[in-house]
């Protein structure tokens, strides 16, 4: 299932303890993976 929410991911990063600026540069990272191989996006993370 794919979901395209972005209140929902960002209150999912936040529960991670991802900080808030940085929320965009790891949805960008995520947004990668239909192009990019999850090895290929995890070392982006």
């Amino acid at each position: 299932i794919k979901l395209n929410h972005r209140r929902l991911l960002d209150g999912m990063l936040e529960i991670c303890g991802v900080p808030p600026e940085k929320f965009r540069t790891v949805c960008s990272s995520i947004d990668k993976l239909d192009k990019q191989t999850f090895e290929q996006v995890q070392k982006e993370l």
